[in-house]
């Protein structure tokens, strides 16, 4: 008799639960010393059984209880095709754990949690992201909607309506992005503080990384071996030798990445020369085992942030572990500024093609109603935790990622 005769003729399909199950799982094959190898949850168990007809046509994957006296029950037999591959939870449970051990932070911290909206007006109007656009009904109204990249905007206008520290962890979204270390959903971690400017960001940052290490206890976490705090300009002078100034033109910035050994074309902007040349001659030089700040950033990578007296954006990224897990900013809070930066970003938009956005008009009359100084951070959970616990891809933090 072969298997598919047996499940026809003999096997009463889709039993429910016996009453004295005293083991289940995933069937993996019979080990050396004669009993049923399983697979439940995250570990591998070995069960003696009773002999019996069934235990003939069992293949890995098919899912089976046992009773006390050892008798063999087929609950649902493996039909789908490839090979049945356990799945290791263990990474699972720690982002459980390290998700856990942040809202407890914060609520020590004494911020509150604020919950913003995953249908939004603007999305964020950061040039190089691409969005996720739905359409919101209501009766014969239809409204454009998307999902965020990030809940920048309306974190800010919680401050604006009166609170002081306020923080969200949110999942966003961002569309065109499959690598190790992207995932078109991933969780952002966002706080602010009014009345304050960067250095108690700064040290939230590595109060937060040491909090997560020490709550979730696992014996892999790392710490970092170092922190370095360091600018944009001494980053460009100890590399590659250059006095970055902040009035440099994009034709400065084509001069240096050539004289760097970088391709340079026509079509690229300010942006993109600055981009390629931090990325391939800066970041790469970092210390994996050092948290690297890195503050003062050119006033054309300002985005939300203020330009300070010196002529610097105000703001820091954190990287560690190869990652980018951080960007922070000293918060613009002039709305005439801020209408003109959005303006630039949807003319950049425009150019590379990415999908038109409207602006977030409620958070230009939060602006107009008067947003108090503050600072704040976006922060990548997904990374944090990849640092802290050797995780090399994205896609072992999610029971079902998206994949290229």
């Amino acid at each position: 008799m072969t298997r598919e005769q047996y499940l026809q003729q003999k096997w009463v399909p889709y039993p429910v639960a016996p009453p004295d199950v005293v083991e289940r799982g995933r069937f993996l094959g019979f080990a050396e010393g004669g009993e049923l190898l399983l697979w439940r949850q995250e570990e591998r168990i070995q069960v003696p059984y009773a002999e019996s007809e069934i235990t003939s046509f069992l293949v890995p994957g098919d899912l089976i209880a046992l009773s006390a006296s050892g008798d063999v029950l087929l609950i649902s037999p493996w039909k789908t095709q490839g090979v049945y591959t356990p799945i290791d939870s263990r990474n699972l449970r720690l982002w459980s754990r390290a998700k856990k051990a942040v809202l407890e932070f914060f609520d020590t911290e004494g911020f509150l949690e604020v919950q913003t909206p995953t249908l939004v007006v603007c999305p964020g109007t950061e040039p190089s992201l691409e969005v996720f656009e739905t359409v919101l009904k209501n009766g014969s109204r239809s409204q454009k909607r998307f999902l965020p990249t990030s809940p920048e905007l309306h974190l800010k206008k919680a401050l604006a309506l009166g609170w002081e520290k306020v923080f969200e962890m949110k999942t966003c979204f961002r569309n065109g992005e499959i690598t190790e270390v992207h995932q078109p959903e991933f969780t952002m971690l966002e706080w602010y503080r009014a009345w304050q400017g960067l250095e108690p960001i700064e040290n939230d940052v590595i109060a937060l990384i040491e909090f997560v290490r020490s709550e979730v206890g696992e014996e892999r976490a790392r710490a970092p071996r170092r922190i370095e705090r360091t600018t944009m300009k001494e980053l460009f002078l100890k590399n590659l030798n250059v006095e970055l100034k902040p009035e440099m033109t994009r034709a400065d910035y084509a001069q240096i990445a050539t004289e760097a050994g970088l391709r340079v074309t026509d079509g690229d902007g300010i942006d993109d020369l600055f981009f390629q040349l931090f990325s391939e001659k800066i970041e790469a030089s970092f210390d994996p085992e050092t948290l690297v700040i890195v503050r003062d950033w050119p006033p054309f990578q300002a985005a939300l942030a203020r330009i300070g007296e010196s002529g610097w954006a105000e703001r820091f990224e954190v990287y560690w572990q190869g990652l980018e897990l951080a960007n922070a900013f000293h918060e613009l809070n002039d709305p005439e500024i801020q209408r003109l930066r959005f303006d630039e970003d949807l003319r950049k938009k425009k150019a590379l093609g990415k999908s038109d956005i409207p602006l977030d008009e409620g958070f230009q009359r939060a602006l107009e109603s008067g947003l108090p100084p503050s600072a704040g951070i976006a922060l990548g959970v997904d990374r944090l935790v990849m640092a802290l616990f050797g995780i090399r891809q994205i896609a072992d933090l999610r029971a079902f990622p998206e994949k290229n």
